[in-house]
């Protein structure tokens, strides 16, 4: 089976819990904690992958992290899980569908703006909110990047569209329409 397709078990079982216990934001904090640990410290996630490691030394470094984040006793719990099943290393993958289905509880759409200079960062957040909160009927959560190769304008992408109105997106676009007519 595959490790997206187990993650997502696990994400939606978890996510079930927190809307029973009614903390699914709470719980999306923690989990994140956990995932940016292992992201800071890549060797702590590998060590519950050692099979000289015992199952109780397993569970100590957990309860520790777990102390260490202030995460819940359901978090914990969930932890323990994870250790115990050997699927720790998917917390990464469980973590994004866990906030996948939170956005999609909250009516949020995920906007990603590249522009080209940090300038108009904010103002395009600003402008993308507005604009395609009301075309989508969800509130779009916006994430701002510069990347100076598209030499100008903006390139939105929310879900699997992407509205290109970047100069170097234009520019091929036009390329193309001149390679046709010839």
């Amino acid at each position: 089976m595959s490790e997206f397709v187990v993650a997502r078990r696990y994400a939606k079982a978890f996510f079930e819990l927190a809307l029973e216990e009614k903390k699914v934001a709470e719980y999306e904090k923690e989990i994140k904690k956990l995932v940016d640990l292992f992201h800071v410290s890549p060797s702590a996630l590998h060590i519950f992958d050692e099979q000289q490691v015992s199952k109780s030394q397993k569970h100590g470094l957990a309860r520790s992290f777990a102390e260490h984040l202030n995460l819940s006793q359901d978090i914990l719990g969930f932890l323990f899980l994870l250790v115990e099943r050997q699927r720790l290393s998917l917390i990464e993958h469980i973590y994004l569908e866990y906030k996948r289905l939170h956005d999609k509880l909250e009516n949020i759409a995920n906007a990603e703006v590249t522009v080209a200079d940090e300038r108009f960062s904010d103002e395009a957040c600003q402008s993308v909110v507005s604009i395609l909160g009301g075309l989508i009927g969800k509130t779009p959560k916006c994430t701002v990047t510069v990347d100076k190769n598209i030499w100008g304008g903006f390139v939105l992408k929310v879900g699997d569209s992407v509205f290109d109105s970047s100069l170097k997106g234009r520019l091929q676009r036009m390329k193309e329409t001149f390679s046709h007519h010839q």
